[in-house]
């Protein structure tokens, strides 16, 4: 195994442990053991369980993904579209990047970091999560100043697109065995998509107006789906 290779193991092996146990509660050994490696192997690539805790987070939701999919509404902007059809592309393209990196034992380690108070997942909202909430903001504020869209407090509307994909991974298991589940996730990626897109629209129509919900054109859907396409090969490259 080469040292590409033994470094994805031990990420993919911290992960699971992580979500399973917490960071106070997780052993260094049992990655090592999860891994297959010695432990004298683990603490040679990753100094430390701080600095490999900080490593899962960095991996599966940090930088690199999100400067992939920052770059990307930076170009969704360079349309020059309407709001409604720049707010429909950003919808798309962030809830399917969170679906291709977000897993259960990442949800569950979100969890146990937001209970534990983690100083780490308030450094990863603080440049990942809120950087991209702030994109919503100026697409929303863009189309309230247009007279095309509508909300007292776009803040909350952005948290809820950004929590409920989410909300919604997590509660599978307590579902797991029930008709809810087979309704709720068969085909989930899209009817968490398409839930966030219907109830976003909808929440940001005007009173005494209209707001359909728009479509992207060929040439538009082609560029995001290349984008997904680089997040995907970017969350299983070996580094």
């Amino acid at each position: 195994m080469n040292i590409c290779e033994t470094r994805r193991k031990i990420l993919l092996a911290a992960k699971n442990e992580f979500a399973n146990r917490g960071y106070n509660g997780a052993r260094m050994s049992s990655i090592a053991t999860l891994a297959e490696v010695n432990q004298a192997l683990l603490h040679y690539h990753y100094k430390s369980k701080e600095n490999l805790y900080l490593q899962v987070f960095e991996k599966f939701i940090g930088e690199k993904k999100s400067s992939i999919v920052m770059s990307a509404s930076e170009e969704i902007k360079n349309w020059f579209v309407t709001p409604e059809i720049e707010l429909y592309a950003n919808l798309y393209l962030h809830i399917h990047a969170h679906l291709l990196f977000v897993d259960d034992e990442l949800e569950r380690l979100i969890s146990k970091a937001i209970i534990d108070k983690s100083n780490e997942i308030k450094n990863i909202a603080r440049n990942y999560f809120i950087p991209h909430m702030e994109t919503m903001k100026r697409i929303i504020e863009k189309g309230r100043k247009e007279g095309v869209f509508e909300t007292t407090c776009p803040e909350l509307l952005i948290l809820n697109i950004f929590t409920f994909s989410s909300d919604v991974l997590q509660a599978e298991f307590i579902l797991s065995g029930g008709e809810w589940q087979e309704k709720i996730y068969t085909d989930k990626e899209s009817k968490i998509l398409n839930h966030i897109i219907e109830t976003t629209f909808k929440s940001l129509r005007p009173a005494d107006g209209k707001l359909d919900i728009p479509e992207l054109d060929g040439e538009q859907m082609t560029y995001i789906n290349s984008v997904l396409d680089k997040i995907k090969k970017e969350r299983f490259k070996c580094e």
